[in-house]
């Protein structure tokens, strides 16, 4: 009896021994900046699957040593040596998918023969809804998309694209909204520049022959979670080429770490606690008033231009004037310096809100005329740019504008 209890018990502490081993395995622990991390077992790496459109609109990019060439290739690379991952699965895509199996230089190389019997697939007519649909589809937890296209909205001969425009917006909003409802996605576009020499295709499918310098667009497509370690691992100094603008497209919590400093600043003022200030005091020589603000960005998938801005600010006083540093101070990665010129620093309340906007280059370069390839400044323009970004913006119905908010109270009774 004595035995058969003793073994009893050893087996119970062994598989105990076992499942708190398990969790301990997968157990995780959080950061200053509430950044979860494991504390056992290696985080798995994504697995990033490549799509290279490869409609008839795209074959003037194709040029072997060229900029859209160069980057693709400095892309994947940098995916490779950052060890982001070890796994990338290259497609090609226009009606569907097209799986390679290749490696990258092979892959690079073969991008460059181009005709009907190499390609597969419908290289007619262009469906954006269509492709964003297939390449978000391959998106989870555990794998990226790096999408790469001219962004040309083509229906083919005999149709006027021009027509479809509010369509494809619509439909993108809705295939994309589904997906966000099980998956915190997030949406990077590079907007670059390559040498183009071949046919043009207008909206309505009339060729043109150009040998210019046109866009093209790089889209990487991944949780908000995963895009944030893509950024911070291949920032944009790694992609080699022509990188002109870039955007990301993702849901923000507006609460965010900030605390007034004591320095920089003009004058003098109490600091009673980090978001509140008291008896302030103008500087006697300059009449300014200056104090600054430590605030942790790092949360917000945000370029660094955005970020330092002024215009992507509002402020609830219109006696104060705001400038933006990156500047790390412990957990605080840029400093906000807050300026008064009023006579009087009255008691209030000052919210500073970062808005959430879709930036002014997409305006810019985005054409819904379909006017002539060789009208001024068409050469840099995407028709129906403008409905993509939009698009995807407006499926994450967002409740305001507002990417976050800071509040500190100036010389208000506590």
């Amino acid at each position: 009896m004595y035995k058969t209890l003793t073994t009893f018990i050893a087996i119970i502490l062994f598989f105990t021994a076992c499942g708190n081993r398990r969790k301990i395995d997968n157990s995780h622990s959080s950061d200053s900046k509430g950044n979860f991390k494991k504390t056992e077992i290696i985080q798995v790496k994504p697995t990033v699957n490549v799509f290279v459109e490869n409609s008839g609109s795209m074959f003037g990019y194709i040029r072997t040593g060229n900029d859209f060439d160069r980057s693709i290739s400095s892309l994947l690379t940098s995916v490779r040596v950052s060890e982001y991952s070890d796994s990338i699965k290259l497609h090609y895509i226009n009606s569907r998918a097209f799986r390679q199996n290749v490696d990258i230089s092979t892959f690079i190389r073969n991008t460059n023969i181009h005709n009907a019997q190499t390609w597969s697939g419908n290289l007619a007519r262009t469906d954006m809804c269509v492709l964003f649909d297939t390449v978000t589809s391959y998106v989870s937890s555990n794998t990226i998309s790096i999408f790469v296209s001219d962004c040309i909205f083509s229906p083919g001969s005999g149709i006027d694209a021009t027509r479809y425009l509010g369509e494809q917006k619509d439909c993108i909003t809705l295939k994309i909204n589904q997906k966000l409802r099980s998956q915190n996605l997030a949406f990077v576009v590079y907007r670059l520049i390559s040498e183009f020499r071949g046919n043009y295709f207008d909206c309505q499918n009339n060729a043109t022959s150009i040998n210019r310098q046109r866009p093209y667009y790089i889209w990487i497509i991944g949780t908000k979670k995963n895009i944030a370690t893509f950024k911070q691992k291949i920032p944009t100094s790694r992609i080699e080429g022509q990188l002109q603008n870039s955007y990301t497209i993702f849901k923000s919590s507006t609460n965010i770490p900030y605390a007034v400093q004591l320095t920089p600043r003009f004058g003098s003022f109490d600091r009673t606690n980090p978001t509140s200030i008291r008896r302030t005091r103008r500087a006697s020589d300059s009449g300014k008033f200056m104090f600054s603000i430590g605030v942790d960005f790092s949360s917000l998938l945000v370029d660094d231009s955005y970020l330092i801005n002024p215009n992507n600010y509002v402020l609830t006083n219109p006696n104060y004037s705001i400038e933006i540093i990156r500047n790390q101070i412990g957990s605080h990665t840029h400093l906000i310096k807050v300026t008064s010129t009023a006579n009087i620093i009255s008691p209030t309340k000052l919210t500073i809100q970062l808005k959430n906007k879709v930036p002014d280059w997409v305006d810019e370069f985005s054409d819904e005329t379909c006017a002539s390839i060789n009208s001024e400044g068409m050469m840099q323009k995407t028709f129906g740019l403008k409905q993509i970004i939009h698009g995807i913006y407006s499926a994450y119905n967002y409740d305001d504008d507002i990417l976050s908010e800071i509040t500190i109270n100036i010389n208000q009774n506590q």
